[in-house]
């Protein structure tokens, strides 16, 4: 009687570990894509972020040109000039900015959507030269 309980106890036992291993692979395909997909909502954020740091110190760049030009000049028309120059350069760059990340972060919407995982874009503040301008990183809801 002991031989036959230990039996049905180790019968039991490999029959849940053989369940439990096949429940396990069916559901590993669609953890897997999960996965690699919110991994890729972080590789796309850490390329917003580069996008932004670029952005940043390609303005930075303008800025101390402008700078640089407005010591040589003496003339206030020329030096206006200057500054109008400068400041349509940095609004292209982050008008630039905008429209390339709202491309990427809604391309990343759209394909995390695909494997029901929620994705917003979460506009952030970044201030360049006296102006706020909204760039979307992303967060993930769900």
């Amino acid at each position: 009687m002991k031989k036959f309980a230990i039996f049905l106890f180790s019968l039991f036992i490999i029959s849940f570990g053989v369940y439990h291993s096949a429940f396990a692979s069916t559901n590993d395909a669609p953890n897997v894509e999960v996965t690699k997909i919110l991994s890729k909502i972080d590789k796309t954020n850490v390329k917003i972020q580069d996008l932004i740091d670029e952005a940043i110190l390609e303005t930075s760049k303008i800025s101390l040109k402008e700078t640089e030009d407005l010591s040589k000049l003496d003339n206030e028309a020329e030096r206006n000039i200057c500054i109008q120059e400068a400041n349509c350069a940095i609004i292209k760059v982050m008008e630039n900015l905008i429209v390339v990340t709202d491309k990427i972060a809604g391309d990343m919407v759209k394909e995390a959507a695909e494997y029901g995982i929620i994705v917003i874009q979460e506009y952030i503040p970044i201030t360049v030269n006296g102006v706020t301008y909204m760039v979307d990183p992303l967060h993930v809801t769900s």
